[in-house]
């Protein structure tokens, strides 16, 4: 549709936008976002401010400023269209940055996304005015991070995903439960410690079901001070490895107690549950700490933490919760999205906005008292959490907390919250 064909729609029609206008949309500011803030940092450091980008690339202040601003801090929604320059602008931009040196891979990339925007704009606009008008409209524009919301034939869709991964490996679980807590290291400010809890409750198994396992993984460390082996503790700072039955927490698991071993690469912990009788649902929590799991985000490149969920078993309801020392959280921009399992985990999220299905969970800040957070599906869940902060000795006054509730997660299906330290570069 060219823009003389828009500009004949009816208002009341042209101003309704879809499902997919508003994914698609989404979509375009997501890759514009990462692929601008991708370039950016292939300048050197003290280049990246507007004064002096503008100087070296020959581009007018105003454009570099308002494209830093829009992707050199976290994803700020949909309304990065209206933020970032023009069609136009963005384009001398890229034009500079490729005469100028910068990676030819990173300038197609964003060449790219900006082709994308143009489209979006022609289809839905006519104008960059008009697009935001429609979007603030539609109130998509005013939910920062967020994402759109799913279309209600998701959930009969992921439930049906369920049912045929049910089927296929053999087991899955009334309730998926995945907590974990970062605590800024003591003496150490450039690295974090990390606690989790994963639970299955409700859990069913065929007698051929496939073997029931968990994944554990943290970065290794820059300074190794400890064998990678013994980082991976008990509650009771007791190394897991083989036999690691110390990772039960074993009031609120069903019993007899499921047998548990660790084992895997140094990097990576995989526990082996072997509940025994399968013949009626069982509960199984476990536990365990980390000190000094990761490199604190604040001095990571790029500066985002990443924590997921990975839906290796079907499971019924999601229960995925983030605590955050209160130092954390007041310096970061909390997300959530589903992704695609990639090969490698490790990559940075930058890279990662193209295996984000659309739609997706939502966001919601937990109230301070753990009493708040009982849920349908697990009612001794505050048991579990003030058990575990006693166990460590950390006081949940400390904390906030976050949390994405799905029901019937999409198995096979990676759920990450990330909490984006970014700022934007300093003028310079």
């Amino acid at each position: 549709m060219d823009i003389a064909a828009h500009a004949l729609i009816p208002e009341s029609r042209a101003d309704a936008l879809s499902e997919a206008d508003r994914q698609r949309a989404d979509r375009v500011a997501r890759r514009l976002h990462a692929e601008l803030r991708s370039i950016i940092r292939t300048l050197p450091e003290q280049d990246r401010g507007a004064s002096a980008m503008s100087r070296r690339l020959g581009v007018d202040r105003t454009t570099c400023h308002r494209a830093i601003a829009a992707a050199s801090g976290a994803y700020p929604g949909v309304r990065l269209l209206g933020q970032v320059p023009g069609v136009r602008g963005l384009r001398l931009l890229v034009d500079a940055m490729r005469r100028g040196g910068l990676d030819p891979s990173a300038c197609d990339g964003v060449e790219a996304a900006i082709e994308e925007f143009q489209a979006l704009i022609r289809d839905l606009g006519g104008s960059q005015t008009r697009l935001m008008r429609r979007l603030e409209g539609a109130g998509v524009a005013e939910r920062p991070g967020q994402g759109i919301e799913e279309a209600p034939s998701d959930l009969e869709a992921r439930r049906m995903l369920f049912e045929a991964g049910r089927h296929l490996c053999g087991q899955s679980s009334r309730l998926s439960l995945a907590t974990f807590v970062f605590r800024p290291t003591p003496g150490r400010p450039d690295r974090i410690d990390m606690a989790q809890i994963r639970g299955f409750l409700g859990h069913s198994m065929r007698e051929d079901a496939m073997p029931f396992s968990v994944q554990w993984w943290v970065h290794p460390k820059e300074d190794e001070r400890e064998p990678m082996d013994e980082r991976y503790r008990t509650l009771d700072k007791d190394p897991i490895r083989g036999r690691a039955q110390g990772v039960l927490l074993e009031e609120f698991s069903t019993h007899p107690l499921p047998t548990i071993t660790g084992r895997g690469p140094s990097d990576q912990r995989v526990l082996m549950i072997d509940p025994g009788a399968v013949d009626h649902p069982v509960d199984v929590v476990t536990a365990n700490v980390v000190e000094g799991a990761q490199t604190h985000p604040q001095v990571d490149t790029p500066p985002v933490h990443e924590v997921w969920v990975l839906g290796r078993f079907p499971a019924r309801v999601l229960l995925f919760d983030v605590l955050l020392h209160r130092s954390m959280a007041r310096a970061c921009i909390p997300q959530v999205g589903r992704y695609v399992i990639s090969p490698s985990l490790n990559e940075s999220m930058e890279r990662r906005w193209l295996d984000r299905f659309p739609g997706g969970p939502r966001l919601q800040v937990l109230e301070p008292d753990f009493g708040t957070w009982a849920h349908p599906s697990f009612s001794r869940y505050p048991e579990v959490l003030a058990h575990l902060f006693d166990r460590l000795g950390w006081s949940p006054a400390d904390f906030v907390g976050y949390r994405c509730e799905v029901e019937y997660p999409q198995w096979g299906a990676g759920y990450c919250m990330t909490f984006d330290y970014a700022r934007d570069e300093d003028e310079g």
